[in-house]
C-alpha cells in the first residue's frame, strides 16, 4: 500500500517541481529522491 502510494505521489511531487520553477536544483534532487529512500 506504501509503495502504490508512493508511486502516485512521486509524480505529482515531480509535476509540482516543474510547475514551480523557483524550486533549486538541490531541493528538486531530495524531493525527487525522498519517495524513494523509503
Amino acid at each position: 500500500a506504501i509503495a502504490a502510494a508512493e508511486v502516485a505521489i512521486g509524480p505529482a511531487i515531480v509535476s509540482s517541481i516543474h510547475r514551480n520553477r523557483k524550486s533549486t536544483r538541490i531541493n528538486q534532487s531530495n524531493t525527487f529522491a525522498f519517495p524513494f529512500s523509503r
